[in-house]
């Protein structure tokens, strides 16, 4: 599967990386992607070898992993986390983005690359998305952050606009 997947440009990532020996055996495969590695020892090497690292914005948004293991704020201020995904709740994404600019100090710039062009350079299409360029989708969202939390303002989908709302978000 991992060869068809390749042959076909598609990428693979690697699931719950527990140990040195499954990123040997990942690495050997030609796997670049450690999804939720389970401890910041895991990440930190995974990062060491040029993988990209991914932590789930719930995680980062809780401030602990559900099930015990690393912790995504801890990853991203030790610098071994370089992708943030929705996981199982996608309003996480943007909530747990500002939080971490806002309450950790981290770049929001920084942030949102960890859910749009570092996640596409991993993937393989940073050529076509993840970044504002000429040439690529004009996939855009304008985000209002009045208040405690993000709101989605706008939707433009190859330069188009599909969503607006002009709710005011003020708590």
């Amino acid at each position: 599967m991992i060869r068809v997947a390749k042959e076909c440009g598609i990428a693979v990532a690697s699931h719950d990386d527990d140990s040195i020996e499954k990123l040997n055996f990942v690495e050997e495969l030609g796997i670049k992607i450690s999804e939720f590695p389970l401890t910041l020892e895991i990440a930190r090497e995974a990062n060491k070898r040029g993988m990209y690292t991914i932590a789930g914005a719930p995680n980062l948004m809780m401030g602990k992993s559900h099930s015990g293991n690393l912790s995504a704020r801890e990853g991203i201020m030790d610098g071994s986390i370089s992708i943030i995904s929705s996981d199982y709740y996608p309003c996480a994404l943007l909530v747990s983005i500002f939080d971490m600019a806002e309450k950790g100090g981290i770049d929001l710039n920084k942030m949102f690359n960890m859910a749009t062009i570092n996640p596409a350079r991993a993937t393989g299409i940073d050529d076509e998305v993840g970044s504002i360029e000429e040439g690529k989708y004009a996939d855009l969202l304008v985000i209002n952050k009045n208040g405690k939390y993000p709101a989605l303002k706008m939707a433009l989908i190859d330069g188009h606009k599909v969503f607006e709302t002009s709710y005011r978000h003020d708590n």
